[in-house]
């Protein structure tokens, strides 16, 4: 049961951490992120050092145990379309 006000939160599809980032600044603590996108994985690993950051949501069997919130970013349509055609989703 959690009892502080600060969430342990696992966010999938990061980006370049701009909902974490809110989540930071509310006094929340990331302790895991996924992005596949190179780009967004660099400023993630500037922004957001000592992190576990799977490069794929797909490899994420388990959360982390003390995780208290998943939050996910919203796949733009284009993404997600890119995804679909290559990965047969």
């Amino acid at each position: 049961m959690h009892t502080s006000s600060r969430l342990k939160v696992a966010s999938l599809f990061s980006g370049c951490g701009v909902l974490d980032y809110g989540l930071t600044q509310a006094g929340h603590e990331i302790i895991l992120q996924t992005e596949s996108d190179a780009a967004a994985r660099e400023v993630l690993a500037a922004r957001f050092q000592g992190i576990c950051q799977p490069r794929d949501a797909g490899v994420v069997e388990v959360l982390p145990a003390d995780t208290d919130l998943l939050a996910a970013s919203v796949v733009s349509a284009d993404v997600f379309e890119s995804m679909r055609s290559s990965r047969g989703f």
